[in-house]
């Protein structure tokens, strides 16, 4: 026999299935359950915008290819690259030209390396400056000179050919940018030793490089990086000799979230959070068939020959809509992240999932502060848009996937929604506007 508290918690549990399916069906839902989970905050009040969009590449793409509808939506602001002929295309999107400088001398095969033939090095430097006169180019000194086969010579011969390479290009282009390592990891020794390096030769840093291509659950630690490298050099008078103007993330993003839209936004993230001041994501081998360097597909973002936005190039398209009218976020988990920013007509958040992320709690998106959008008073009714960007990997997206559509009433100038469930390296579009 049924008693009266089991008859009671099965009423409570209809209910709630109730609330949960007139949910699903697109109705409003003006008062959701505080469940203990983790938490992304938004202080649409405050701005926190960067100096400049994140979004870069690394090859993938030449003067006529991919077609340019599908770069100018992604924001880019750097394209690290191996030819000069770009530079037209690259100068007309408002992005920086990073030229590779080991890019046609063979690096280690053809012509050895610089330090066996330094005359050689310096004329290919003094041929390739002088062709791109007129253009305003940031030029790295080499490529991942740590990692097997592309540097057979000590830090210090590395360091020589750095000196040679600024030298020469400073004679030809005083205004033009030069850096480095580029090395292809996080290495505080090998930075320190290349930046001592370049204090003993008197040639300047303009910008201190490396790449970050971390297994997705160690994305947060680039914050951890730069204030390392802004601690130790941009900041310390010591280095002033140096002129280092920031920090160039050359390469993010690793092999296995290179389609991953929850990984690239987690990275997003972390860059901003740093105030990096230049970034490119990395291009990798596709899963079949040629790298995703060489086929014109911005490193992957859009299938090759059919040119189809990926979920990753969806991704990038939203954090350039939003990078402007950046607002504060915070969260409870460093790997479930919240890229806001407002709008015209309300606000969006980018709610990103990777890495150590338990996807087993439930994520609420708390809103502060909704009397400043445009129109909003602290109680509005609001209406809540939900989309995901599904880990669909080398799959075209078409558009991204609508999740549900409801409206609900803010309380206290703040709105506190629960969002469903997502998988790890996935994520949600958030979009708040006027309720009717």
């Amino acid at each position: 026999m049924a008693t009266v508290n089991s008859v009671l918690s099965i009423r409570k549990l209809k209910a709630m299935q109730l609330q949960s399916l007139f949910c699903g069906l697109l109705v409003a839902c003006a008062v959701q359950p505080e469940v203990e989970g983790t938490t992304v905050q938004v202080y649409l009040d405050t701005a926190n915008a960067p100096t400049r969009s994140l979004t870069g590449i690394l090859h993938g793409g030449n003067n006529a290819s991919p077609p340019t509808d599908l770069i100018t939506p992604l924001g880019i602001s750097q394209w690290r690259n191996r030819d000069v002929l770009m530079y037209p295309r690259i100068n007309e999107l408002g992005a920086v030209d990073m030229f590779i400088l080991l890019s046609g001398w063979g690096g280690g095969t053809a012509n050895g390396y610089p330090y066996d033939n330094p005359t050689g090095w310096v004329s290919a430097v003094s041929s390739v400056a002088t062709s791109t006169v007129g253009q305003n180019f940031f030029w790295d000194g080499w490529n991942e000179p740590d990692w097997p086969g592309r540097w057979a010579g000590t830090e210090q011969q590395l360091a020589d050919t750095y000196a040679l390479s600024y030298k020469t290009i400073k004679t030809i282009k005083p205004n033009d940018k030069i850096g480095g390592p580029s090395i292809s990891k996080y290495d505080l020794t090998r930075i320190t030793n290349f930046l001592n390096y370049a204090l003993q030769n008197g040639v300047q840093v303009n910008f201190v490089s490396w790449h970050e291509l971390n297994n997705d659950s160690n994305i947060p630690s680039i914050k951890k990086h730069v204030d390392e490298i802004r601690k130790n050099f941009i900041d310390n008078p010591v280095y002033a000799a140096l002129n280092i103007q920031g920090v160039s993330i050359n390469e993010y993003v690793g092999q296995g979230s290179q389609y991953s839209p929850g990984d690239i936004l987690g990275y997003l993230y972390y860059l901003e959070l740093s105030r990096v001041e230049y970034a490119s994501k990395s291009c990798w081998p596709g899963f079949a068939g040629p790298s995703n360097c060489n086929n014109f597909t911005l490193g992957g973002l859009i299938t090759p020959n059919t040119f189809l936005p990926r979920s990753s190039w969806w991704a990038f398209k939203l954090y350039a809509d939003g990078w402007k009218t950046r607002v504060l976020s915070t969260s409870t988990d460093q790997f479930v992240n919240g890229l806001a920013n407002t709008t015209s007509t309300g606000a969006q958040v980018l709610v990103a999932v990777y890495g150590k992320a338990d996807v087993t709690k439930v994520c609420k998106l708390k809103l502060n502060k909704i009397s400043f959008l445009p129109g909003f008073s602290s109680d509005s009714l609001v209406k809540i848009d939900v989309k995901k960007l599904p880990n669909s990997l080398e799959a075209p997206l078409d558009v991204p996937v609508s999740v549900q559509s409801y409206e609900v009433r803010a309380a206290n100038d703040s709105l506190t929604l629960t969002l469903p469930t997502l998988s790890l390296h996935e994520a949600y579009i958030v979009t708040i506007s006027k309720g009717n």
